[in-house]
C-alpha cells in the first residue's frame, strides 16, 4: 500500500499562490476536526520557515492567523513553549482594562480588539477562563475613559496603596488569608 505524503499546499491551492479565500473555500467542505492538521501545518510552517517564505505565502499565513485568532492562540499556547512563558496576572479583568486603556490613549490609530486580545493572551496567563471573544466583549462593555485616564489610574493606584497598607497592618496570618482570595 503506497503511503501518501501530506501536502496541504498542493491539496488546497493546486500549485497556485496561497490565498486565504481559497483556504476558506476548502475549509467549508471539511469539519473542524479534519481542518486541524492543516492549521497545524501552516502554524508550524510560519514558526519554522518564516525567513525563507515568499511574500505571498507570508501574507497568506498572516491572514490565516487573522482568520481565526483563537485557534492560532490555542496552538501557540498548547503546542509550543510560549504557553510556559506567560506572565501570570492576579486580577485579569482589571489588568486587561488598564492595559487596553493605556494602549488606546497612546495610539492615534484605531486598534483591533481581536489583535489586542490575542497579544494579551499570548503574553499573560489570566486565572479566569477567557477567550479572545470574551475579552473583546469585556472591552466593548467597558466605557471609554480616555479623557479621565489620569484620574482613573490615580484612583487605581491609591486603591492598591491602601490594600498594601492594610496588608502590612494585618499580621502574617491575615495576609496569607488575603492572598488566597
Amino acid at each position: 500500500m503506497p503511503t501518501t505524503i501530506f501536502d496541504p499546499d498542493t491539496e488546497i491551492f493546486e500549485g497556485k499562490t496561497p490565498l486565504i479565500k481559497l483556504f476558506i473555500k476548502f475549509e467549508k467542505t471539511h469539519s473542524s476536526r479534519q481542518m486541524k492538521p492543516y492549521y497545524h501545518y501552516y502554524y508550524h510552517k510560519s514558526l519554522t520557515e518564516w525567513r525563507s517564505l515568499d511574500k505571498a505565502t507570508r501574507r497568506f499565513l498572516i491572514n490565516l492567523v487573522r482568520h481565526n485568532w483563537q485557534r492560532c492562540l490555542n496552538y501557540l499556547l498548547e503546542y509550543t513553549i510560549v504557553g510556559s512563558l506567560q506572565y501570570e496576572l492576579r486580577d485579569g479583568k482589571t489588568d486587561i482594562r488598564l492595559v487596553y486603556m493605556n494602549e488606546k490613549r497612546n495610539q492615534k490609530i484605531k486598534q483591533s480588539k481581536s489583535h489586542f486580545s490575542f497579544s494579551f493572551h499570548l503574553a499573560f496567563h489570566v486565572k479566569m477562563k477567557t477567550t479572545i471573544h470574551a475579552i473583546r466583549r469585556l472591552l466593548d462593555l467597558f466605557p471609554y475613559i480616555t479623557e479621565n485616564m489620569e484620574e482613573f489610574l490615580a484612583h487605581a493606584e491609591k486603591k492598591e496603596k491602601r490594600r498594601r497598607k492594610s496588608q502590612r497592618k494585618a499580621g502574617p496570618e491575615e495576609e496569607k488569608v488575603n492572598q488566597k482570595k
